[in-house]
Protein backbone atom coordinates (compact mmCIF):
# COMPACT_ATOMS: atom_id res chain seq x y z
CA UNK A 1 0.00 0.00 0.00
CA UNK A 2 3.08 2.34 0.73
CA UNK A 3 4.43 1.97 -3.08
CA UNK A 4 0.47 2.74 -4.24
CA UNK A 5 0.38 5.59 -2.07
CA UNK A 6 4.08 6.98 -2.69
CA UNK A 7 3.02 7.08 -6.85
CA UNK A 8 0.28 9.02 -6.41
CA UNK A 9 1.78 11.33 -4.56
CA UNK A 10 4.39 11.56 -7.59
CA UNK A 11 2.21 11.51 -10.37
CA UNK A 12 0.10 14.56 -8.63
CA UNK A 13 3.39 16.22 -8.18
CA UNK A 14 5.10 15.70 -11.90
CA UNK A 15 1.34 17.05 -13.03
CA UNK A 16 1.28 20.17 -11.03
CA UNK A 17 4.97 20.80 -11.81
CA UNK A 18 5.28 23.67 -14.41
CA UNK A 19 7.10 21.60 -16.90
CA UNK A 20 6.15 21.72 -20.83
CA UNK A 21 8.80 18.93 -22.33
CA UNK A 22 6.64 15.95 -20.79
CA UNK A 23 3.59 14.58 -19.95
CA UNK A 24 2.09 11.54 -17.86
CA UNK A 25 -0.51 9.62 -16.61
CA UNK A 26 -1.64 6.08 -15.81
CA UNK A 27 -2.97 3.91 -17.76
CA UNK A 28 -6.55 3.10 -17.32
CA UNK A 29 -6.01 4.52 -13.76
CA UNK A 30 -3.38 2.13 -13.03
CA UNK A 31 -0.90 3.68 -10.96
CA UNK A 32 1.96 1.10 -11.40
CA UNK A 33 1.98 1.65 -15.01
CA UNK A 34 2.19 5.18 -16.61
CA UNK A 35 2.51 6.67 -20.24
CA UNK A 36 3.78 9.59 -21.17
CA UNK A 37 4.90 12.07 -23.68
CA UNK A 38 8.67 13.47 -23.64
CA UNK A 39 9.87 16.46 -26.38
CA UNK A 40 13.54 15.56 -27.71
CA UNK A 41 15.57 17.98 -26.14
CA UNK A 42 17.19 20.94 -27.72
CA UNK A 43 20.44 21.20 -29.85
CA UNK A 44 20.19 16.88 -29.68
CA UNK A 45 19.36 14.45 -32.26
CA UNK A 46 16.00 13.81 -30.82
CA UNK A 47 14.91 17.81 -30.98
CA UNK A 48 11.27 18.18 -32.86
CA UNK A 49 10.73 14.80 -31.70
CA UNK A 50 8.00 13.21 -29.84
CA UNK A 51 8.52 10.03 -28.01
CA UNK A 52 6.50 8.41 -26.02
CA UNK A 53 7.14 5.94 -23.21
CA UNK A 54 5.95 3.73 -20.86
CA UNK A 55 7.61 3.06 -16.68
CA UNK A 56 6.35 0.18 -15.39
CA UNK A 57 6.76 0.64 -11.86
CA UNK A 58 7.37 -3.07 -9.74
CA UNK A 59 5.24 -4.04 -6.62
CA UNK A 60 7.92 -3.33 -4.69
CA UNK A 61 8.26 -0.02 -6.30
CA UNK A 62 10.71 1.82 -4.38
CA UNK A 63 13.21 -0.70 -3.23
CA UNK A 64 12.72 -2.22 -6.80
CA UNK A 65 13.46 -0.04 -9.71
CA UNK A 66 10.66 0.16 -12.64
CA UNK A 67 11.19 -0.94 -16.16
CA UNK A 68 11.35 2.27 -18.88
CA UNK A 69 10.44 1.65 -22.45
CA UNK A 70 10.43 3.85 -25.26
CA UNK A 71 6.87 3.36 -27.49
CA UNK A 72 8.04 5.36 -30.07
CA UNK A 73 11.22 4.35 -32.45
CA UNK A 74 14.34 5.72 -31.17
CA UNK A 75 18.07 5.26 -32.58
CA UNK A 76 19.48 5.22 -29.30
CA UNK A 77 22.65 2.94 -27.67
CA UNK A 78 20.70 2.41 -24.66
CA UNK A 79 17.14 1.92 -26.02
CA UNK A 80 16.84 -1.17 -27.17
CA UNK A 81 15.77 -1.33 -30.73
CA UNK A 82 13.19 -3.95 -30.92
CA UNK A 83 11.60 -3.59 -27.28
CA UNK A 84 12.35 -0.22 -26.37
CA UNK A 85 13.43 -0.85 -23.09
CA UNK A 86 15.92 1.72 -21.88
CA UNK A 87 19.39 0.22 -20.59
CA UNK A 88 21.44 2.19 -17.99
CA UNK A 89 23.23 1.34 -14.68
CA UNK A 90 20.54 3.85 -13.39
CA UNK A 91 17.87 2.13 -13.68
CA UNK A 92 19.73 -1.46 -12.65
CA UNK A 93 22.59 -1.66 -9.78
CA UNK A 94 22.46 2.25 -9.30
CA UNK A 95 18.78 2.76 -8.14
CA UNK A 96 18.02 2.84 -4.51
CA UNK A 97 14.58 4.09 -2.32
CA UNK A 98 15.33 7.27 -2.24
CA UNK A 99 15.17 7.65 -5.95
CA UNK A 100 11.49 9.31 -7.37
CA UNK A 101 9.96 9.55 -10.68
CA UNK A 102 10.87 12.74 -11.04
CA UNK A 103 14.17 11.74 -11.03
CA UNK A 104 13.74 9.23 -13.97
CA UNK A 105 12.29 11.72 -16.01
CA UNK A 106 14.93 13.84 -15.64
CA UNK A 107 17.17 10.69 -16.26
CA UNK A 108 15.64 10.10 -19.69
CA UNK A 109 16.43 13.42 -20.72
CA UNK A 110 19.91 13.34 -19.37
CA UNK A 111 19.76 10.19 -21.04
CA UNK A 112 18.88 11.81 -24.62
CA UNK A 113 21.24 14.42 -24.38
CA UNK A 114 24.35 12.12 -23.96
CA UNK A 115 24.06 8.78 -24.79
CA UNK A 116 26.37 6.18 -22.98
CA UNK A 117 27.31 3.93 -25.62
CA UNK A 118 29.79 1.97 -23.50
CA UNK A 119 26.89 0.82 -21.61
CA UNK A 120 24.86 0.17 -24.33
CA UNK A 121 22.99 -2.77 -25.88
CA UNK A 122 24.16 -4.43 -28.68
CA UNK A 123 23.25 -3.67 -31.92
CA UNK A 124 23.52 -0.76 -35.13
CA UNK A 125 23.29 2.46 -32.54
CA UNK A 126 25.72 1.40 -29.81
CA UNK A 127 28.43 0.33 -32.75
CA UNK A 128 27.69 3.33 -35.20
CA UNK A 129 28.01 5.16 -32.13
CA UNK A 130 31.34 3.56 -30.52
CA UNK A 131 32.72 4.04 -34.26
CA UNK A 132 31.44 7.90 -34.85
CA UNK A 133 29.74 9.99 -33.14
CA UNK A 134 29.03 12.36 -35.90
CA UNK A 135 27.71 9.47 -38.00
CA UNK A 136 25.01 8.37 -35.32
CA UNK A 137 23.96 11.94 -34.73
CA UNK A 138 23.04 12.13 -38.52
CA UNK A 139 21.04 8.72 -38.52
CA UNK A 140 19.39 9.44 -35.36
CA UNK A 141 18.19 12.72 -36.54
CA UNK A 142 17.02 11.41 -39.49
CA UNK A 143 15.18 8.59 -37.48
CA UNK A 144 13.50 11.54 -35.15
CA UNK A 145 12.44 12.88 -38.33
CA UNK A 146 10.75 9.67 -39.49
CA UNK A 147 9.65 8.22 -36.49
CA UNK A 148 8.74 11.09 -33.46
CA UNK A 149 7.83 14.38 -35.29
CA UNK A 150 4.55 15.79 -35.47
Amino acid sequence: MAALQRLMTELNDLQASSQTFFSVNTYQGEYYLWLGNLNGPEDTAFEGGVFEFVIKFPKKYPSKPPKVFFQTPIFHPNIHPDSGRVCHAFLNHMWNPNCHSKVIIDYLIELLNRPDPENGFMGEATDVCLISREVWLDIARERTYEDAYR
